[in-house]
């Protein structure tokens, strides 16, 4: 599995050279699921996540799994999104779950991507297409040696 990362890095942010109602997108290519993070710390994060489900929607294969999750979680004090506003908005969307996380404090980061790889598992029968040419790889789900991962960033 291939995990792109998006947050965070140039190419993906905002440039100040884009006007006034230009959109970003990305390419999705074959991807099976994607994960949209919001910062619950700041309200308009939540609300740039309109943009990113259409973008999915709009360049993705239709049935791809999305996820929706709440960043910072070890920052309550300093919560302006509730959990029940990231809840409802998934819900509405279709999403396969919400989850809040904490990459500081390791709060279900890897429980984000666990989940995502076992909705995708029971939704392809643990088949899923390669992405060079119409090959398939039949892959499991083993958690065996999850407290062991030391970082969001662990996956292949």
């Amino acid at each position: 599995m291939y995990y792109l990362g998006s947050a965070g890095h140039k190419p993906f942010k905002k440039s100040k050279k884009m006007g006034r109602g230009q959109k970003m997108s990305l390419k999705y290519g074959t991807a099976h699921g994607v994960i949209l993070c919001y910062d619950m710390t700041c309200k308009e994060s939540l609300n740039s996540i309109h943009r990113w489900i259409e973008d999915v929607s709009r360049n993705a294969d239709v049935g791809i799994a999305k996820v929706l999750v709440a960043t910072k979680a070890d920052l309550k004090e300093d919560r302006l999104v509730s959990e029940e506003e990231g809840a409802a908005l998934a819900e509405a969307e279709g999403m396969c779950f919400f989850l809040e996380t904490s990459s500081k404090e390791n709060i279900n980061v890897e429980e984000a991507f666990l989940k995502l790889t076992s909705q995708l598992l029971k939704k392809h029968g643990g088949t899923m297409l390669l992405k060079s040419g119409g090959d398939k790889v039949n892959i499991s789900l083993n958690t065996s040696n999850v407290s062991s991962w030391s970082s969001c960033c662990y996956f292949m």
